[in-house]
């Protein structure tokens, strides 16, 4: 988005390949329909919400068709983690911690006294 907003160009090369985990995608079929959704640790929700909020505020008048696309993507995704995932408390305190960051202009590491239901399983690279 920075280099769009200075006039670069973006090129897309098809060929290339980014590997990159999008959590335990996980189905969750409601009635009439099946849902996909990505199943992130709880303490990834602090860094979706409060760097969603800090990219978005930034960039969302010169995109704000990219804006309103990834504000519905994060906002079911997180519903659907509040609603079908483990450790809904802690997942809504992190989320609520990360919108209070954003609002104090707070970056950088998550500092949070413990992260408990947090194994190294659940930690991607």
């Amino acid at each position: 988005m920075r280099l769009r907003q200075h006039g670069y160009r973006i090129i897309q090369v098809n060929a290339a390949v980014l590997e990159h985990a999008w959590g335990n995608m996980r189905e969750v079929r409601l009635p009439g329909k099946t849902v996909m959704h990505l199943n992130y640790p709880p303490f990834r929700w602090y860094y979706i919400t409060r760097n969603f909020l800090y990219v978005f505020a930034r960039y969302r008048t010169a995109f704000p068709e990219t804006y309103a696309l990834h504000r519905r993507f994060v906002v079911k995704q997180a519903l659907l983690a509040l609603v079908f995932e483990p450790h809904r408390r802690q997942r809504l305190r992190l989320m609520i911690k990360g919108l209070g960051d954003y609002r104090a202009g707070k970056l950088g590491k998550l500092e949070w006294p413990s992260l408990p239901h947090v194994a190294a399983r659940d930690r991607h690279p």
